[in-house]
């Protein structure tokens, strides 16, 4: 019994500091959101179908967040970094020149950027977590004393990204919604025909790399894809219109004869009728000289 004691005893000794760490939360996080990631999406090559946030190696990822002060047991929070903390074990601290003070009740905006850890660091074959916290200190003049920090955010689906990772990402999400919406050959052009299922076995031979985390062989066939969709789509738009073409200058030639005919008719026609006219005319001077001519006397018989 004695024995069971003791080691309750030693296990809380253990936590007491652990637990005066991080503050409990008595504040709001009012709204948070990753700033011009390289990809945001679906990445096929992944086990979970979740959303990620991805940015290249090398470059910064950025996030702005607004958080309100709701501990209601101090006059004030004085905080001095913003800290974000990656599972590849290292914190990122945006330090302010002096603390910063919100009372109970106010609101603040932070912006924090960093710069992107390289895929050596942080593989990109998984998500990674990260988890943001406010540190803070007793008072807003050196010298003062740090607190423990206040968490603020977390979440699983960070994602540190090669160039040929997010260039495969970005022509995926591309081609997997162009071959999703056809159900049947959008184009009537033979060559385009062609180009478009050599356009489609390549993403499908791009997505198998893909699904494998082989991101320069995915690559090379997605590049391949988008090369002949693009040359379907020219052949198209080329030979389409040329056949266009073609077709509205047949139609309005077989007008243009229509029309010529017609007036050939309807000139026909006009003769035909002046024809009747100057025979009715001539029948109509005949009987007005037959009624206007002097008749001749006729002599008395003997």
């Amino acid at each position: 019994m004695k024995r069971g004691i003791l080691v309750i005893l030693s296990l809380l000794l253990i936590a007491l500091p652990m637990a005066t760490l991080i503050a409990p939360a008595r504040a709001s996080l009012n709204g948070f959101s990753w700033l011009n990631p390289a990809y945001i999406g679906e990445d096929p090559s992944l086990s979970t179908s979740a959303d990620i946030i991805g940015y290249v190696e090398g470059t910064n990822w950025n996030f702005t967040m607004t958080w309100t002060n709701t501990d209601w047991t101090v006059d004030a929070i004085n905080i001095t970094t913003v800290r974000v903390w990656f599972d590849w074990n290292k914190n990122y601290t945006h330090r302010f020149g002096a603390p910063i003070q919100l009372k109970y009740g106010e609101t603040r905006t932070f912006k924090i950027y960093n710069t992107t850890a390289s895929t050596t660091e942080a593989p990109e074959q998984w998500p990674h977590t990260y988890y943001i916290y406010l540190d803070q200190a007793n008072n807003t003049v050196a010298p003062y004393k740090e607190l423990a920090g206040i968490y603020v955010y977390s979440d699983s689906y960070f994602m540190v990204l090669s160039q040929d990772h997010v260039t495969c990402l970005s022509l995926w999400a591309k081609y997997h919604t162009i071959f999703g919406s056809y159900y049947s050959m959008p184009f009537n052009i033979t060559k385009a025909q062609v180009l478009f299922l050599q356009a489609y076995t390549e993403f499908t031979q791009g997505e198998s790399f893909f699904e494998k985390k082989d991101y320069i062989n995915a690559k090379t066939h997605f590049t391949a894809c988008d090369t002949n969709y693009a040359n379907a789509i020219s052949t198209w738009d080329t030979r389409g219109t040329s056949m266009e073409d073609a077709d509205l200058a047949y139609k309005n030639a077989l007008a243009d004869n229509a029309k010529k005919s017609g007036d050939a008719a309807i000139n026909n026609s006009y003769g035909w009728i002046f024809f009747g006219l100057g025979w009715t005319l001539i029948g109509l001077g005949l009987i007005i000289y037959a009624m206007k001519r002097p008749k001749t006397p006729q002599l008395p018989q003997a």
